[in-house]
């Protein structure tokens, strides 16, 4: 009986194994539930065969069938990522409308507003100055379950509290909260920006373009620099993007591109990024991007370059 529930949940899988929405499209409540199911699945594959009782378990705290939770344990294990676990289809189900992006506006500002006089702030009084907000500039106000939503995703943000909520929620977004020592290579990577101590000048002109920011990973456990880019933006997420693809990657390559003759055999994917508090670390792309490689993020706290020091005693840094 079991095999044949497997062979099913298998074959619903595959079905299901489509074409993923854009990531950048996908609504933050949706997102956060399908990393949440990603983690539990992968605790317990990670233990071993998983049981009917396990299963039962996770039915139970989804408020799905246990059929449901099987189809989407195969799923997550053909596709490898919290991936298997968003809406298979782009667009929205017939009948869902999404909220407008002037209602959000005003719900956050509403939120913060209530929230930064008292955290405990309920949506008892938050929805009547929501609604009251839309109206007056004649739009329809969203319903009380939206607004509930919209809450719960808007409460696990630090800015839009005060005083000693808004430190208390930033300790909890941190993987670590003091000194911490580490064992294995890749366990923890610092990345940070620096300008350059160079002057970049026209080939022709001789004219000043500017000066490079350079982008380093540096492995704490080794001390090895496991990525680089130069570039004359400023600093990005795709800044960011470029300096994971060439710390992960081998760099055989990228070495016979300079005709260097140096073996360099540290790349490889972190188990958490310590970084500063820079727009781009907290952007949504970086995020999800961490979330589907299973990356944990470590923010250390703001004006204390001393916890970053691997990365900031880098020359150069």
């Amino acid at each position: 009986m079991r095999k044949r529930k497997t062979v099913r949940a298998v074959r619903s899988a595959q079905k299901e194994i489509g074409t993923t929405p854009n990531i950048g499209d996908i609504d933050p409540a949706i997102w956060a539930q399908a990393r949440e199911q990603a983690a539990a699945v992968h605790a317990l594959i990670a233990q071993g065969a998983i049981s009917e009782d396990a299963a039962a378990h996770l039915a139970r705290q989804w408020r799905v069938s246990r059929s449901t939770v099987w189809r989407r344990i195969e799923r997550y294990r053909s596709v490898g990522d919290l991936t298997a676990f968003l809406p298979r289809r782009a667009g929205r189900k017939e009948g869902v409308r999404l909220i407008d992006s002037a209602a959000d506006e005003i719900i956050q500002a509403v939120a913060r507003k209530w929230w930064r006089r008292s955290e405990n702030a309920t949506i008892a009084e938050i929805e009547p100055e929501v609604v009251h907000d839309c109206i007056a500039r004649q739009l329809p106000p969203p319903s009380r379950a939206t607004i509930s939503r919209r809450l719960r995703k808007l409460r696990q943000d630090p800015e839009n509290f005060s005083g000693e909520a808004r430190q208390v929620l930033r300790e909890r977004r941190r993987l670590m909260k003091s000194s911490y020592e580490v064992a294995a290579p890749l366990d923890v990577v610092q990345m940070d920006h620096t300008i350059a101590d160079v002057f970049i000048v026209d080939p022709e002109s001789r004219q000043c373009i500017g000066r490079p920011t350079l982008t380093v990973a540096i492995d704490v456990a080794t001390r090895c620099i496991l990525g680089t880019c130069l570039s004359l933006e400023a600093p990005s997420a795709l800044l960011v993007a470029l300096c994971m693809d060439n710390a992960v990657f081998p760099k055989e390559n990228t070495l016979a591109t300079l005709n260097l003759a140096v073996d360099y055999p540290m790349h490889g994917l972190p188990t958490a990024l310590h970084t500063d508090n820079g727009q781009e670390f907290h952007s949504e792309a970086f995020r999800r991007g961490c979330d589907l490689h299973n990356i944990n993020t470590i923010y250390r706290p703001p004006g204390t370059p001393r916890f970053g020091g691997h990365v900031e005693r880098t020359p150069g840094g």
